[in-house]
């Protein structure tokens, strides 16, 4: 059987859809009743699966009878257009695209006080403006160190090393010369009166203005971490 093949999807239904020899540019549609659908276009040709009243298929292309080629979920085939009806397809409505955020606005001023003296004030983005309003700049971090002092209460010569730095035994112009350490974010030392951290030792996570008798000028190893 020779058909001719159409760009209508059939005039028997009163539908009219644009349809393609490539399955690419299916249209959707739904079947009117129960329906056959066959291996070709009439009802000579066997049928290979069945559609459910309502049930939604892909319109691929169709032929000048008046049968159509669909795809589903059970087997493809042909079906007759005067059983179908076709699904209106909703574009997606147009959003406007966002508007990129721009930088807050600053504003300040300053007024006199009852004092004669003058306040300073600072307003960003929504906050209005008050002479009352001042921000407050975060406290920067501090990086761990350990700093060793010839003199009590941080005075004299310095020597600092950052954690994982040790020395199983002091230069001769630090060794039994140290009194005081100062210690730094969270950086911690342990100090030993030997060296190769022998002879009594002890371990510092603050700082100490003086070391005492024991350790008082009596240092020759550390270990900071």
């Amino acid at each position: 059987m020779n058909v001719r093949k159409t760009t209508l999807l059939g005039a028997l239904a009163g539908i009219v859809i644009i349809a393609s020899s490539a399955s690419a540019f299916a249209a959707p549609a739904t079947s009117k009743s129960a329906l056959n659908v066959r291996s070709g276009p009439g009802t000579n040709y066997g049928v290979v699966d069945s559609l459910y009243r309502g049930e939604r298929v892909n319109v691929g292309e169709c032929v000048s009878n008046g049968w159509c080629y669909i795809t589903h979920k059970g087997p493809d085939g042909w079906v007759s257009a005067r059983y179908l009806r076709a699904v209106t397809v909703r574009e997606p409505r147009y959003s406007p695209p966002t508007r990129p955020r721009q930088n807050p606005s600053v504003n300040f001023g300053f007024s006199m006080n009852s004092n004669g003296g003058f306040t300073f004030g600072l307003g960003v983005g929504d906050r209005p403006y008050s002479p009352f309003y001042n921000p407050v700049a975060p406290t920067p971090p501090v990086n761990p160190k350990v700093c060793f002092y010839k003199g009590a209460n941080f005075t004299g010569a310095k020597y600092c090393v950052t954690p994982g730095t040790s020395d199983n035994m002091l230069p001769s112009n630090w060794n039994n010369r140290i009194s005081s350490i100062k210690v730094k974010g969270g950086a911690r030392v342990q100090v030993c009166r030997n060296r190769n951290f022998n002879g009594g030792c002890a371990n510092i996570g603050s700082s100490k203005q003086y070391l005492g008798a024991r350790f008082n000028n009596a240092i020759t190893s550390f270990q900071a971490y």
